[in-house]
């Protein structure tokens, strides 16, 4: 369902120190931060079980009581790391934030 109201939102960077310090004393931003944490886990988690189903519907990886993984499934994850790679280097930083490079 298409969302039809937009909202102004600030992102700010907030130090690792400053990180840990709100963790330890305000209770209300460690508790919604750490529920944070767990569902992007278990989103991370389904992600993996829903990618492990199509490779072994494609026939990458076997698994009956251990996991073999093809070598065509190894090859596909290098292309795409290189092609990732060099998506990043294109990127330029100024001043800590990415600016979009030429």
């Amino acid at each position: 369902m298409p969302c039809s109201k937009h909202t102004t939102s600030t992102i700010i960077r907030v130090e690792k120190p400053a990180t840990i310090r709100l963790l330890r004393q305000e209770h209300a931003f460690s508790e919604l931060f750490m529920m944070h944490l767990l569902s992007r886990n278990v989103r991370i988690e389904e992600d993996l079980v829903d990618q492990l189903f199509k490779f072994r519907k494609l026939g990458f990886i076997n698994y009956n009581g251990g996991l073999h993984v093809h070598s065509s499934l190894l090859n596909v994850v290098l292309l795409d790391q290189r092609a990732a790679q060099s998506r990043t280097t294109s990127h330029r930083f100024q001043g800590g934030v990415p600016a979009l490079g030429n």
